[in-house]
């Protein structure tokens, strides 16, 4: 596919944001992944997925001609005490299967290989797709085409805080309706369900009803161009795009992925102005110590990134003060590398526009006073 025109696009749309994003870099970019389910959609009257465990796909990025590690990475190994018999350290050797966020930061471990991170010429890169957030966009573009992107981020937010209160109610009126493949003729009933069940969910922190029940009431009888000649509970088919997405953004960096079979089955050649991009592979993981430190990196993304979910914004900002001391340091080291990472270069970072998550993971980190 060709990607030229995308790019000038969406570098432009960025720069907008914070003309410091600099995508013309020569990095190299190693990846791994977490929380993938290959597909969301509704199964059995259900999401099939943790609407809490959003895909995360990233690792470590390093300025060309960086340093070797690799006599570095055996002693790092063997400060984790990772087993000799083991081909590759994963996040799972080092935090425990099924820990969460606090009991992984307030690890020897975790705070030990953050520490180590901190002292090499590494960065931390990751693009971030909240599922549920992501499912719910066409919703609010079918209703009304805003000419102003922070008040389109906004309604879609507000949506997805109703839904996201109330998931299984929702649930049931998008297996009616069979979302996100709405016909025409049922498309007002859809709305007048969603209004519904809108007015139903009585959460106290959930302000904002009558802006969101206005939109929709206002908006019910235009087509919903975007949610028709789709499949029947299918949210989202793949992930392929963000593989992509760096791929064609950072066309001057090279990029080396976690093998991922189904995704290397999706992709199609990516072109920038007719020339074919050949600056990615797919590697096993075991071969390369970087994949690995990226499982261990987006591993701990993906359980702070489920911490953060549920918490209400008001609240996210007394989450600090209710830490032990060892989940103070390992968070303090966490907040550092992405610091350190977010000065060398902002595009570093990419997540869907779910105002709230942004605010929560902002806060937290404290990148609301950058």
């Amino acid at each position: 596919m060709e990607y030229g025109e995308i790019k000038e696009q969406a570098t432009r749309f960025y720069k907008s944001i914070d003309n410091t994003l600099n995508f013309d870099v020569n990095y190299s970019f190693y990846y791994d992944e977490t929380n993938n389910c290959r597909i969301f959609r509704i199964k059995n009257g259900k999401l099939n997925f943790d609407k809490n465990k959003d895909f995360i796909l990233g690792g470590v990025a390093l300025e060309k001609d960086n340093q070797n590690i690799k006599d570095d990475f055996i002693e790092l190994r063997n400060k984790l005490k990772i087993q000799t018999n083991l081909k590759e350290i994963k996040f799972k050797n080092i935090c425990g299967q099924g820990s969460n966020f606090l009991k992984c930061i307030s690890s020897k471990n975790i705070r030990y290989f953050l520490s180590w991170l901190l002292g090499k010429d590494i960065y931390i890169h990751f693009q971030v797709l909240d599922n549920l957030y992501y499912s719910l966009v066409d919703i609010i573009d079918s209703l009304d085409t805003f000419n102003n992107l922070d008040k389109t981020n906004y309604y879609k937010t507000l949506l997805y805080q109703f839904v996201y209160a109330n998931t299984d109610a929702f649930v049931n009126i998008f297996e009616k309706h069979k979302y996100p493949n709405i016909s025409e003729k049922d498309s007002v009933s859809f709305y007048e369900d969603l209004i519904q069940c809108i007015k139903d969910t009585t959460q106290e922190s959930l302000p904002c009803k009558n802006e969101l029940i206005n939109l929709i009431e206002t908006n019910k009888i235009k087509k919903p161009i975007y949610l028709l000649n789709n499949t029947d509970f299918l949210f989202i088919k793949e992930y392929k795009l963000l593989y992509e997405r760096n791929i064609y953004m950072f066309n001057q960096s090279y990029h080396c992925f976690d093998e991922e079979l189904e995704v290397q089955k999706q992709m199609e050649p990516i072109y920038i102005n007719n020339k074919l991009l050949t600056n990615y592979k797919f590697k096993k993981s075991h071969e390369d110590v970087y994949i690995q430190l990226s499982d261990i990196i987006v591993g701990l993304l993906g359980k702070l990134f489920e911490f953060i979910k549920p918490i209400r914004n008001n609240d996210i900002e007394y989450v600090y003060d209710s830490l032990n001391d060892h989940q103070k340091d390992g968070l303090e080291l966490l907040i550092q590398i992405l610091h350190k990472s977010y000065y060398k270069n902002g595009a570093l970072r990419n997540s869907s526009m779910n105002l709230d998550l942004n605010y929560k993971f902002d806060k937290l980190l404290r990148f609301d006073n950058i």
